[in-house]
């Protein structure tokens, strides 16, 4: 059954026109349109269950009576619009129209040509000073709606924060579970908080129902959770995880080399007792200013424009932007007392993201020159097996021992399974880089693409920008060879002791 509308379709006079679905959730679809008057490119959200609504072929909504679940939750969707159509800050995805059509609602967006953060942390690699840029931008935004729109977010993660590819300015997009609140913390309206997203919500999101308020430590909570997520490229622990091991954030924050001050913010923002949790997204945020402060009371720029250290055990992070201004272009402005000891811990993170597939699985991505390697491996191999055939039958080599006679053909024939296996697995890399699934390699004639394409060099869904293939494994095949090749040369210079 027809969920989507169709490419092509005419919305609201003619006014859009659909090019694509950029994705699907529980309540909506999301659409890339061009307004046909201004000839731009706009997002467009769909009110849409998918679980409760169908689509007649008219491109019209089935199952929205006026009593219906459905009805009750489009009257809230319309309530998003609404509520976006009011915000006006520079980090938040804005709303420019909104009407009704086939029996459903819709809102058009701004379209951001870019990724979510989620989208974004798997093809790049992020450093400190990245990190804490794009949380105060989120956070920004944040004190805009939390201080002059007395409007919480209550659903933010990294999917939730697009940051656009030209200049990588971050905007704070769905807000389906935001909600007005007053200066007690009482909801304006009688609808209860959205349960938010396991790891980005507190424990009292949970249970607002026991008290029926809510405050802006919700929203404190997972912008501390976001910031987590961005720091150690993993999902936060659940907020019940930290009731029963209040170390547990602060072990894993240390076992992926975290900064200590910015171990203490996100530690701080995401304490489960509210009570001692960072209180205001402005609090927040100025524990992140103090850190720059700092830096910025302690950098000594030299005379031949290197940064000299300041003396303190901790690490100290600036902007990218500040630290330009005095007179460094540095892309990683994070700093230790010991320059050298910083340098290899930047260079062993690097090394962790580029080399952490081995060979034998079909992770990660690889480019055209270690595919073009395996490939003439293969004819190597090829080569070597020919010649030592012909070797065997110009010396008469015949090998009356039963035993060996069975040994040597298994052993050229897992020779050639490993081969060809690990031309399989490094050619589903291959395809990685390509942007597409490792099966695509089964297509005749891709291996002409596999072989020449450039390949998606700034990332993609499939893995990092510098993925490539473990030292480790390539030691461990190499073991693997040797003992193969010492075996068959061990099997056809007994043969030929014992033909004489």
């Amino acid at each position: 059954m027809q969920q989507q509308l169709i490419i092509g379709t005419l919305l609201h006079g003619g006014t859009y026109k659909i090019e694509k679905v950029l994705g699907q959730g529980s309540f909506g679809i999301t659409y890339l349109a061009e307004h046909t008057n201004l000839g731009k490119k706009v997002a467009i959200k769909e009110f849409f269950m998918k679980e409760l609504n169908s689509r007649d072929e008219d491109g019209s909504i089935t199952g929205m009576s006026d009593s219906s679940l459905s009805q009750n939750y489009c009257q809230k969707f319309k309530k998003e619009a609404i509520n976006l159509s009011r915000l006006d800050h520079p980090n938040i995805v804005r709303v420019t129209d909104s009407f009704s059509e086939n029996g459903t609602f819709y809102y058009v967006m701004d379209f951001i040509e870019g990724k979510n953060l989620n989208d974004y942390i798997k093809s790049h690699y992020i450093d400190e000073a990245e990190a804490v840029s794009i949380i105060k931008s989120v956070a920004d935004a944040l004190i805009y709606m939390h201080e002059e729109k007395h409007m919480l977010h209550l659903d933010l993660k990294p999917g939730n924060v697009m940051r656009r590819n030209s200049d990588g300015h971050v905007f704070l997009i769905d807000f389906g579970l935001s909600k007005h609140y007053s200066t007690d913390g009482q909801p304006e309206t009688s609808t209860t908080i959205g349960l938010g997203t396991a790891g980005y919500a507190p424990i009292e999101q949970g249970n607002q129902a026991k008290n029926g308020e809510f405050r802006p430590t919700i929203d404190v909570y997972a912008l501390g959770a976001t910031f987590y997520k961005l720091l150690t490229r993993e999902t936060p622990p659940p907020a019940s995880d930290l009731v029963s091991d209040d170390e547990l954030l602060e072990n894993k924050l240390r076992e992926k080399g975290v900064s200590d001050n910015l171990i203490k913010v996100v530690t701080e923002a995401m304490c489960p007792n509210v009570r001692k949790r960072t209180q205001t997204i402005r609090e927040f945020k100025g524990n992140l200013d103090c850190i720059k402060s700092e830096t910025q009371a302690t950098i000594n720029v030299t005379s031949d424009d290197t940064i000299a250290g300041t003396g303190k055990e901790e690490t100290i992070v600036t902007s990218a932007e500040d630290f330009e201004k005095a007179g460094n272009v540095s892309k990683s402005p994070v700093f230790t007392e010991d320059a050298a000891e910083n340098t290899e811990n930047k260079a062993k993170n690097e090394d962790d993201i580029s080399l952490n597939h081995s060979i034998f699985n079909f992770k990660g991505r690889v480019g055209r020159v270690p595919y073009w390697l395996v490939v003439f491996s293969i004819y190597v191999i090829g080569l070597f097996f020919f010649v030592l055939e012909e070797t065997m039958r110009s010396i008469d080599v015949q090998v009356e021992n039963s035993v060996l006679s069975t040994m040597e053909p298994i052993m050229f024939m897992v020779l050639l399974v490993l081969y060809f296996y690990v031309v399989l697995a490094v050619g589903a890399k291959r395809c990685h880089d390509l942007g597409h699934s490792g099966w695509f390699q089964m297509i005749p004639f891709y291996g002409f693409v596999m072989l020449f394409g450039a390949g998606n060099r700034d990332g993609n869904e499939y893995g990092e920008r510098r993925d490539g293939i473990s030292k480790k494994s390539l030691k461990v095949l190499g073991v693997i060879i040797a003992i193969i090749y010492i075996i068959v040369f061990a099997i056809c210079l007994i043969g030929k002791i014992e033909l004489h």
